[in-house]
């Protein structure tokens, strides 16, 4: 088995690696190798993933044991290799009623039967199941990107032979709107990959995003703006609420619309004329006075104005 000097084309041709194996032995555990492996090897090339299919005889609903190994290549030394394996996945194929095909290089007999069901019990992330349980044909799809090659192991359930045939590609567009669908727990695979996040993205609610149990990152909504662009009504007393608390609240800005009046403000307390962040009457009514961008503060902002001014909506809120 060697690498291939086929042309690179976005996906190979369909090819045999297993082909009607009576093996019963039980699955074992892969261990680092001094040497590349060999048997039932696949040389994973430039391509991303690769797609099985699963067939055997004699009889419908029999089964077959798989799993699927990924091998790294790491140095041990100036000279030193090593092969060091992982379970990409591993699960049980049934077969349907579907025969996979004319008996011939890549198919054990024309009477080998197609599994329809592929149900996954160990998986890495990235591996996805199709498995349609309707006598059509099933298929596994594992993420081979960061390994030099792939190896399949087999043992019988209760089917009589076993045969697994193989494509290298890259990840069809719009597979993710195939029904995928596997059974079992602790998967990495499908249906049943780890969740990804928690949160409603609503109100102040954040977004987490994590793998397993260790959160990475937060999505944070934007605040639920309190009336953006509108006008409040601010005297020269009393101080006044401009901008109500608000958790959610990233940026607040302010401006001030009186053609009389200075108006000042207080991040929490109650506004005293002058003894604040001062904004500028307006010059004029289109011109507006003094504004300010009030950044990652979420309490209460007050205001108040250096004189009496009576002009509705005086001043200018938004916030985000």
């Amino acid at each position: 088995m060697s690498k291939s000097n086929e042309p690179i084309t976005s996906r190979r041709d369909w090819q045999s690696l297993i082909k009607a194996s009576t093996i019963t032995t039980a699955l074992a555990v892969p261990t680092v190798a001094a040497a590349q492996p060999t048997t039932r090897a696949i040389a994973t090339e430039i391509y991303p993933l690769c797609r099985f299919m699963f067939a055997g005889t004699t009889t419908a609903n029999q089964t077959i044991n798989y799993q699927i190994i990924g091998w790294q290549k790491f140095a041990t030394g100036n000279t030193g290799v090593c092969y060091v394996p992982r379970i990409i996945a591993r699960g049980v194929a049934t077969l349907g009623t579907a025969v996979l095909g004319t008996a011939g290089a890549a198919i054990e007999s024309a009477t080998a039967l197609v599994a329809d069901t592929i149900t996954e019990t160990t998986g890495f992330a990235g591996s996805l199941v199709y498995s349609p349980a309707d006598n059509s044909c099933a298929w596994l799809e594992v993420d081979c990107s960061n390994c030099e090659y792939l190896t399949v192991d087999t043992d019988l359930g209760d089917a009589i032979t076993t045969s697994v045939i193989f494509q290298l590609g890259d990840r069809a567009a719009g597979f993710m709107d195939l029904d995928v669908s596997v059974a079992g727990t602790g998967l990495a695979t499908s249906a049943k990959q780890p969740t990804l996040g928690t949160g409603t993205m609503s109100g102040s609610a954040p977004v987490t995003l994590a793998t397993d149990d260790t959160q990475f990152a937060k999505l944070l909504p934007l605040a639920t703006a309190n009336n953006p662009g509108a006008a409040v009504s601010i005297t020269n007393t009393p101080s006044t609420v401009v901008l109500a608390a608000n958790a959610a609240r990233r940026s607040a800005i302010i401006t001030n619309r009186s053609l009389t009046a200075m108006l000042t403000l207080s991040l929490g307390g109650t506004a005293v004329s002058g003894a604040g962040i001062p904004l500028a009457p307006a010059a004029d009514a289109t011109h507006p006075g003094g504004s300010v961008v009030i950044d990652k503060y979420t309490g209460a902002i007050n205001g108040i104005m250096s004189v009496a001014d009576a002009t509705v909506g005086n001043v200018a809120v938004s916030e985000v």
